[in-house]
């Protein structure tokens, strides 16, 4: 099992990277991740699997989540 970190998921697809602790980019789809959808910044656990094209991580678990986006916008600020 290698610990990492989602780069990049694209909902409508349900397609997404995750780069692992060894540096390498894995090939994530929504069906190996139990839960809502995957963010940006998730720290997953995975099983890394090798496969034509590029590797996949397989077992994907969600250690923790995301932090939530910052708003930077003040009530009452004038635009």
């Amino acid at each position: 099992m290698i610990n990492g970190q989602i780069e990049f998921y694209d909902e409508d697809s349900e397609w997404g990277l995750i780069r692992g602790d060894d540096g390498h980019l894995y090939e994530l789809r929504s069906a190996q991740l139990a839960g809502p959808a995957p963010r940006v910044g998730d720290k997953v656990l995975f099983e890394p699997q090798h496969a034509a094209g590029a590797p996949r991580a397989v077992a994907v678990r969600r250690l923790r989540p995301a932090p939530a986006p910052i708003d930077l916008r003040r009530s009452g600020a004038r635009t």
